[in-house]
């Protein structure tokens, strides 16, 4: 069986480049609104807990997945509006209009940051899981969860269009290029376990810093393991260009294999200045001889780490 792994992965990477062959059947997480709502809280709290001020203008999300929930809890809490980019069109109006009524719910009893055996993997990890309440204040959610602040809301997840300005909310997918958010209009850039498969990491950094406004931030989660396409979790380290290639295919968007020296330089060279980080060790399971060649001068830190959170500043003014 063990022999029969890299055949399988090549056949779904050839099986990508026939048309009709290929299906997409979401990326899972997004469509639950807990999980939403933790994502959000957890950056909230991360922010916080850097000392750094979340600003409550513009949110930017990469890579929102089954539904755009996690930006709908930036509406919920305050955030005047929010964008949406994908690389391909996950979200439709029916599930995202249910988590957003259980988004709502969740707000409105200032429910814990949902953790422990309801999402035990989750990252970033945070101490503390009780409501942010001396960030997201009663003040302050009265107004965000107001009944026309609400119906607003609701009204433009209702007409959801792709590409299409609705209010406070926006969804782009495909997106091409960077003129979906205005240079300098966001104060938040988030991403949770997206940016592993940016292959251009410094073309993407340099766009997410230009959407910031000055001392606005981006919030990264990155997942650095294999995606069960090795047998050990650093096992994509291990196959050659060409191998990985063929596993590939024709796929909108695959791992990228950067470890996280590569993330973080790629983050500096943007000119943003990091003011956090925060990996997940583990124990590598792949020798060093096992390592294909492109990899082999990795650091020790790359190579046992599995998952990082990166906070950034773009400079205040």
């Amino acid at each position: 069986m063990k022999r029969l792994l890299v055949p399988r992965l090549v056949y779904g990477g050839l099986k990508s480049l026939v048309p009709g062959l290929s299906s997409h059947t979401g990326t899972g997480g997004t469509d639950r609104a807990a999980y939403c709502y933790s994502v959000w809280l957890r950056h909230v709290r991360m922010i916080q807990d850097s000392g750094c001020t979340l600003g409550r203008g513009r949110v930017v999300e990469v890579g929102p997945g089954d539904s755009l929930g996690v930006g709908l809890a930036a509406l919920l809490s305050g955030a005047d509006d929010y964008v949406a980019l994908d690389a391909v069109a996950h979200a439709e109006v029916t599930r995202n209009l249910a988590v957003f009524d259980e988004l709502l719910e969740l707000f409105r009893g200032r429910e814990p940051v949902p953790g422990g055996a309801s999402f035990p993997n989750l990252k970033p990890e945070i101490q503390d899981l009780t409501f942010p309440s001396e960030l997201l204040t009663e003040e302050g959610l009265q107004d965000s969860l107001g009944p026309e602040r609400v119906a607003a809301l609701r009204a433009a997840v209702s007409g959801l269009r792709l590409g299409r300005q609705r209010g406070p909310l926006r969804y782009v997918a495909p997106w091409m290029d960077g003129g979906f958010v205005e240079a300098g209009s966001a104060d938040l850039v988030l991403t949770q376990a997206v940016m592993q498969y940016i292959e251009d990491l410094d073309e993407a950094c340099a766009l997410l810093a230009r959407w910031l406004r000055p001392g606005g931030l981006v919030s990264h989660q990155i997942d650095l393991t294999s995606h069960d396409l090795a047998r050990t979790w650093d096992g994509h380290w291990g196959y050659s260009r060409a191998t990985w290639a063929l596993i590939k295919g024709a796929r909108p968007f695959f791992l990228s294999r950067h470890p996280l020296s590569r993330h973080l330089e790629a983050i500096r060279r943007s000119g943003l200045d990091i003011v956090r980080v925060l990996p997940v060790a583990c124990p590598s399971k792949l020798p060093v001889r096992r390592l294909a060649h492109r990899f082999k001068s990795m650091t020790e830190e790359d190579r046992t780490t599995r998952a990082v959170y990166v906070l950034a500043r773009k400079t205040p003014a």
